[in-house]
């Protein structure tokens, strides 16, 4: 799905934590960015918000997860 709607912002953000879940960080990190830089809505940057906080909240010693939070949080309140 994600080669056929590379701007499905939902699905790539989703897609993002998939890959920081399989422990593919730089994908997960460049998927996350292609969704900040290509346009997310703020509302789909919030959702994605709340997944990191899910995944934290089960895994609160995760490597990458609390940078990708704050890259998005960042975000946020420079827009």
């Amino acid at each position: 799905a994600y080669a056929e709607k590379p701007q499905d912002w939902g699905n790539t953000l989703d897609l993002a934590l998939y890959h920081l879940l399989a422990g593919e960080t730089e994908r997960a990190k460049h998927l996350y960015e292609e969704a900040l830089t290509g346009g997310a809505p703020p509302y789909l940057i919030r959702e994605a918000l709340r997944d990191l906080d899910d995944l934290l909240a089960l895994f609160p010693d995760h490597p990458h997860a609390q940078a990708m939070r704050e890259r998005l949080q960042a975000y946020l309140e420079e827009t």
